[in-house]
């Protein structure tokens, strides 16, 4: 498979496999899904792939999240005006996921590769709603539609 890429690249992976050193300047996120394709022979690589995305990760907090799915998802028009957003982390390692409602439909963002997919649709039709995140959940709280207030929690 490192017949195929890039010459500057398949020389630093066979220099990678020779010595078991990584030079991590080289790793960039241009290049780096070439590389973890052959991490799984190289734990050292391997090691090195994960640290770069991690730095990727690091500096992505919630706020940065919720600017770009705002960027990106909702010039999609899959979410109207009148939504409402969480934005769920499971630990410092893992980028947060932004959670947006709206009527019935939820869209789970991931700003790190800029996709969305949609999720479970709410049972209560709702705008405006609250969403909170509790373990591995996201409640949906009140909200309204067509001038009733819902009371519904799903």
């Amino acid at each position: 498979m490192v017949h195929r890429f890039p010459e500057p690249i398949r020389k630093h992976v066979v220099e990678v496999l020779k010595t078991g050193q990584v030079c991590k300047e080289l790793i960039n996120y241009d290049n780096i899904l070439l590389y973890l394709e052959v991490s799984c022979i190289s734990r050292p690589l391997k090691t090195a792939c994960e640290e770069k995305l991690l730095e990727c990760v690091e500096v992505m907090n919630s706020i940065d999240a919720l600017q770009i799915a705002e960027k990106n998802l909702f010039k999609s028009h899959d979410v109207n005006d009148r939504f409402s957003v969480a934005c769920a982390q499971k630990d410092e390692t893992e980028a947060p996921y932004v959670y947006i409602a709206s009527g019935k439909r939820v869209v789970r963002y991931d700003p790190i590769l800029l996709k969305h997919e949609h999720c479970h649709n709410l049972n209560h039709q709702r705008l405006e709603c609250s969403l909170v995140v509790l373990g591995d959940f996201i409640y949906a709280l009140g909200g309204h539609h067509n001038g009733n207030n819902v009371l519904e929690i799903e």
